[in-house]
């Protein structure tokens, strides 16, 4: 890419070049818009099924869009009409501003979109990791517009839970090859612009210096159609106040006493043992964990995951 560059057969600043285009730039994209925090912005959104079944939205976590979810989802449209969209900021939707993300901006995006399609019902929420956060948060808001809430991996509950997380988390090594690959990337690219801090962020995805698997020299595909650099920036800024983790999705979640499931994966620091600790935030929270997979349950082993759901939600019982 850079030999291109230099030779000026390629303008890397031009939309597409180093990454996707996003949904404001490219009118192809399935989209709708939306008014979050006072702004306007195109989502990129997929849908699934039937769009008189019940709604059922799936929502992804950091480093991440819809795209590594689609598998599931698609298993899921059988039952339900999937929306599966890209997150402000996040995968293919138009990028945001630092004043753009917060907690309550968060909810706000979830009812927008919701109104955008004209979802009609409570909703049943499926959501991976952040994307399980959001999920949380989202009930504890609104109880009365939540179905069903079925949560893969989600990150902690609250701030105390991440404080203690972090340390297990994440495993810093010098050494390790695509964090000096990605090092020596930042020293050819400036991230001048979303595109550039996008291309930069992506690399996150395969450094292995995360606890997040079973074996971390075979780490898993995620998929994902662009990573969201700026935003995970301004996520962090928010869930990290202070330089201390100040922040609960669960406040008020005592009001949802229907039954909840939280899977996951055998292996990780988000595994089976620490979702039973987060279990007791629900009134009735259910665990089940998938063997031999780790946080990215969903593309690891997209059967046993469906399977999971498949005994939880309402449209696929007998």
């Amino acid at each position: 890419m850079f030999v291109l560059a230099a030779t000026g057969c390629l303008d890397p600043s031009a939309p597409g070049n180093l990454v996707p285009a996003t949904a404001d730039e490219d009118p192809r994209l399935p989209q709708v818009e939306v008014e979050v925090a006072g702004h306007r912005r195109a989502l990129h959104v997929v849908t699934m099924g039937d769009p008189s079944a019940p709604a059922l939205l799936l929502m992804h976590g950091t480093y991440s869009d819809a795209r590594a979810l689609l598998p599931l989802g698609e298993r899921l449209s059988s039952a339900y009409y999937v929306v599966a969209w890209d997150q402000r900021g996040a995968g293919l939707s138009e990028r945001i501003g630092a004043d753009e993300f917060s907690l309550p901006s968060a909810v706000e995006e979830v009812d927008a979109l919701a109104d955008a399609l004209a979802l009609e019902g409570p909703l049943t929420l499926v959501g991976h990791s952040w994307g399980g956060g959001l999920a949380a948060l989202y009930t504890a808001r609104h109880p009365e517009r939540v179905a069903q809430v079925v949560m893969l991996e989600p990150m902690p509950f609250d701030g105390q839970r991440m404080d203690e997380r972090a340390r297990k988390v994440f495993d810093f090594d010098y050494f390790n090859e695509v964090w000096n690959d990605q090092a020596r990337f930042d020293i050819l690219l400036a991230a001048a612009d979303h595109e550039a801090l996008d291309a930069r962020a992506a690399l996150t995805l395969d450094t292995g210096m995360s606890n997040y698997f079973c074996d971390r020299d075979a780490i898993p595909p995620w998929p994902t159609w662009r990573v969201g650099g700026y935003l995970e920036w301004a996520r962090s800024r928010v869930l990290l106040d202070g330089r201390t983790f100040d922040y609960s999705f669960v406040d008020g979640i005592e009001a949802f006493t229907d039954p909840v499931l939280i899977v996951a994966g055998e292996c990780g620091a988000l595994g089976a043992d620490f979702q039973a600790r987060q279990a007791v935030a629900w009134p009735d929270a259910h665990v089940v964990e998938i063997a031999g997979v780790g946080h990215r349950l969903a593309i690891e082993d997209t059967d046993a995951t469906f399977d999971a759901l498949r005994g939880y939600l309402a449209e696929f019982e007998p």
